[in-house]
């Protein structure tokens, strides 16, 4: 029988307060459900923060932290974290390293075979040359029948790298394959020309040999200036191609911060606006994925607060235009901003240049209240049934919010609103929290609160799991992300 003491003790000790005095909880109760919320947005965090928070979910059961661990590296349909990935996997090396040798083939598929230099000085290190050296042979005995071979040699060190620690690296790599160093360039070489790896002919100054088309978004992303210089009439052509229909622009691994942030996303006057216009980077935003499914009654809140500065606001506006263009549902073109004051931003032009200058520049406070309240009253003022209000709202932030004014007691923020809502004949709309920079341990819910769920990180691949289990407790989402079928590989 459970003691009604410790039950309360429990919840008074759970109390914790944003940055900005908002009543919050230290943890959902499930230390899985702590990591999930948060692995995306772990990138300012250090090492041993990431190493405690992965221990504590590996404790509470394995098989699901460390499918959350490829989750978070997954670069198609996951998180692509790779800094947060590998502080995870060496720490795995050394805490149980049968989990990482088990689960090589899995580095290779959802990360890069550079992921793999992590575990030198670990463990696991004798097992991952051994492993690197059978592909490695494998890859050789394929490119002299004519046969398709895998990247890793795209994403070996080479011997004579700038970088003295990659050079290093490459030195010991030639050494583990039992190749001396004039022979391990010479064959990384044509490997590499023969997976066509465009940074080889760019090294050669064949630029009028580089297949456009071909090249992986990033590099694209890199490099369409090098482009442009090296090969003008080639480029333009293959971009005005592109501009018409008649070529693709790859952008699969691209994020939108990633394009805001090269057109150097900035505040002027009162809105944001970019340096400058690009025509290849504009494309490559039409060309990102689409996991916007249906017509979804899903209304996004980006959080311009002033503790957004830098990536975070990227990320942040990024996706809400993102899913703003893509949605179909009544939202359609439409997202909201909060800071001191909520906006409802209506999309509007034919290029992003043109879209970003409709968003009104960063203020300092982080007041969803406002926004919720916002909501809640042109609801009460003009007599609406629920079916009229957002179905789901999609609030991205660090979750930093300010105190909220009709708290009690020990209400979170969350709850807070719930309340109002209910005072007012509304049911609070589902509400999806996702953490696109992780500061401190801060919770809105427990895992088993049902009709909030959590979500981080910068990918737009988010939006499909969150979509897909609207309506569910934290933790139920949760599982169903782990669950998904591309993650049966990963095992203990």
């Amino acid at each position: 029988m459970k003691n009604k003491f410790l039950s309360f003790l429990q919840k008074e000790t759970n109390i914790t307060y944003t940055e900005n005095g908002a009543t919050a909880l230290k943890t959902t109760n499930s230390n899985l459900l702590d990591l999930f919320g948060t692995i995306g947005s772990l990138r300012a965090r250090d090492e041993s923060e990431i190493e405690r928070l992965f221990s504590t979910a590996l404790a509470e059961d394995t098989l699901l932290a460390t499918k959350m661990a490829f989750y978070a590296r997954n670069i198609r349909g996951g998180l692509g974290e790779r800094r947060t990935f590998r502080v995870i996997l060496k720490y795995l090396a050394t805490l149980a390293p049968e989990i990482v040798i088990k689960n090589f083939d899995a580095i290779a598929l959802l990360g890069r075979y550079d992921d793999f230099y992590t575990l030198v000085d670990t463990p696991v290190e004798e097992a991952m040359w051994t492993y690197l050296k059978e592909q490695f042979t494998l890859d050789l005995g394929n490119y002299h029948a004519n046969e398709p071979i895998s990247l890793l040699a795209k994403w070996l060190k080479s011997v004579n790298a700038s970088s003295d620690d990659t050079a290093r690296l490459g030195k010991l790599t030639a050494k583990r394959l039992g190749l001396s160093e004039k022979a391990y360039r010479q064959t990384l070489s044509k490997l590499r020309k023969y997976i066509d790896v465009t940074e080889v002919k760019m090294s050669g100054q064949n630029w009028s040999e580089i297949a456009y088309e071909h090249v992986p978004s990033r590099a694209m992303f890199i490099y369409h200036k090098a482009f442009k210089a090296h090969d003008e009439e080639g480029f333009t052509n293959y971009l005005n191609a592109v501009i018409k229909g008649e070529a693709k622009v790859n952008a699969s691994t691209l994020y939108p911060y990633d394009i805001l942030e090269q057109l150097g996303l900035s505040e002027r006057n009162s809105n944001f606006s970019f340096h400058h216009y690009d025509a290849l980077l504009e494309e490559q935003w039409k060309s990102l994925p689409n996991y916007v499914t249906g017509e979804q009654n899903v209304l996004v809140m980006a959080d311009t607060s002033g503790s957004m500065r830098g990536r975070p606001i990227h990320s942040s506006i990024g996706l809400a235009l993102y899913f703003a263009e893509r949605n179909k549902g009544a939202f359609k073109d439409t997202f909201m901003t909060f800071s001191s004051r909520p906006s409802l931003i209506k999309v509007k032009g034919n290029t992003l240049y043109d879209k970003i200058k409709c968003i009104p520049a960063i203020v300092e406070n982080t007041d969803l209240e406002a926004a919720f309240n916002l909501i809640l009253t042109v609801a009460v003022k003009n007599k609406l049934s629920a079916d009229e209000l957002p179905a789901s709202l999609v609030i991205i932030t660090d979750m930093e919010f300010d105190f909220a004014t009709t708290a009690r007691g020990n209400w979170t923020f969350y709850n807070s609103m719930v309340k109002n809502y209910a005072a007012h004949g509304y049911a609070m709309p589902n509400v999806i929290f996702w953490n696109v920079n992780s500061r401190n341990d801060v919770f809105q819910v427990t895992s088993n609160y049902k009709g909030v769920q959590m979500a981080s990180g910068q990918s737009p691949s988010v939006f499909k799991s969150i979509l897909a289990n609207i309506g569910k407790t934290p933790y139920d989402a949760m599982l169903s992300v782990l669950n998904d079928p591309m993650y049966d590989l990963i095992t203990v």
